[in-house]
C-alpha cells in the first residue's frame, strides 16, 4: 500500500493534472482513515475533472458519515446527473431520505436503486424494513427474499424477514428463518427472542420458555426476552417463577409507565400465588 501511495505521488510530481492519480490517492487515505487527505484528495479529483462520477460519490459518502446531508445529497446528485442508473447513489439518496424521515422518498430512492441493479442488497433491505415499518408487510417479505435470494446468509435478512413474517402471524415460516439466523450466527441473541415469541403464539409455551432462557443466557441483559420469559411462565401457570422474573424485569426497565404496569402484574401474581 505504502509503496503504491509513493509511486502515485511520484506520479504526480511529475504530472500535477493526472486524475487518477488524485482519485487512488483518495481511495487510499480513506482506506487508512485519513478522512481529512482523502477529502483533499476527493476535491482534488473533482477540481480537475467535474465529470468524475466515481469521486462525487466517494466524497459525498464522507459527508453522509460526517452527517451533512445536504452536501452529500448535492454529490450523490451531481454523480446520478453523470450516471443516471447508479445504483449505489439512489440507495445512499435513501438513506439520507430516511434520516431525515421522510420514508415516502427513501422508498423511492430505494427502489430505483433495485432497479439499476437488481442485486443491491442493502437497497432491499432497507426497502423491507421501510415496509414493514408502514405495516406493508407483503412488500417487506418479498424485499427480505430477495436479500436472500443475492446472499442465503445473510443474517439481518434472515432475522428481519422473521420479523415481518410474524408481524402477519406466520408462524412457521418465522421459526424456519429464525432457525436460518442461528445457523449463521448461533449467538443471535434476538433471533432467540423471536423464536420463543413464534412458539409463544403458537401455544407451545414450553418451547418458548427455551428459547428466551437461551437469548437470556446469550445476553444477560436482555430485557425484552426477560419480560416475554415472564409471561411464559405465566401462561403456564407457574406463578413463582413468572415472579422472580418479572421482579427482575422492574430492576431492568426505566420506562415509567411500565414500570407502573409491571408492578400491577407483580401484584396480580402475588394474589395469584395466595390462591394457590
Amino acid at each position: 500500500m505504502e509503496k503504491a501511495q509513493q509511486d502515485l505521488l511520484k506520479a504526480l510530481a511529475l504530472s500535477s493534472g493526472y486524475t487518477p492519480a488524485y482519485y487512488t490517492l483518495g481511495l487510499v487515505a480513506q482506506h487508512q482513515g485519513d478522512i481529512k487527505k482523502a477529502i483533499e484528495y476527493f476535491e482534488k479529483t473533482i477540481e480537475l475533472d467535474p465529470q468524475d462520477s466515481d469521486a462525487l460519490y466517494n466524497r459525498a459518502r464522507l459527508y453522509y458519515t460526517d452527517e451533512q446531508y445536504d452536501q452529500a445529497q448535492q454529490y450523490f446528485e451531481q454523480a446520478l446527473e453523470i450516471k443516471p442508473d447508479d445504483s449505489d447513489s439512489l440507495y445512499c439518496i435513501g438513506l439520507i431520505h430516511e434520516n431525515r424521515g421522510d420514508n415516502d422518498k427513501a422508498i423511492e430512492s430505494y427502489k430505483g436503486a433495485v432497479e439499476s441493479d437488481p442485486y443491491n442488497k442493502n437497497a432491499w433491505l432497507f426497502l423491507g424494513k421501510l415496509y414493514d415499518r408502514n405495516q406493508q408487510f407483503e412488500e417487506a417479505i418479498e424485499a427480505y427474499l430477495k436479500v436472500l435470494e443475492i446472499d442465503p446468509n445473510h443474517l439481518e435478512g434472515n432475522y428481519e424477514l422473521s420479523i415481518s413474517l410474524a408481524k402477519s402471524g406466520q408462524w412457521e415460516r418465522t421459526i424456519e428463518y429464525c432457525q436460518k439466523t442461528i445457523e449463521v450466527d448461533a449467538n443471535y441473541a434476538k433471533a432467540y427472542n423471536q423464536l420463543g415469541l413464534a412458539y409463544y403464539c403458537k401455544n407451545e409455551p414450553e418451547q418458548a420458555i427455551a428459547k428466551y432462557q437461551k437469548a437470556i443466557e446469550l445476553d444477560p441483559d436482555y430485557a425484552t426476552a426477560l419480560n416475554n420469559l415472564g409471561y411464559a411462565f405465566e401462561k403456564l401457570e407457574r406463578y413463582q417463577e413468572a415472579l422472580e422474573i418479572f421482579k427482575q424485569y422492574l430492576e431492568q426497565t426505566s420506562n415509567p409507565s411500565e414500570i407502573d404496569e409491571i408492578r400491577q402484574h407483580i401484584t396480580l401474581l402475588e394474589n395469584k400465588l395466595l390462591e394457590v
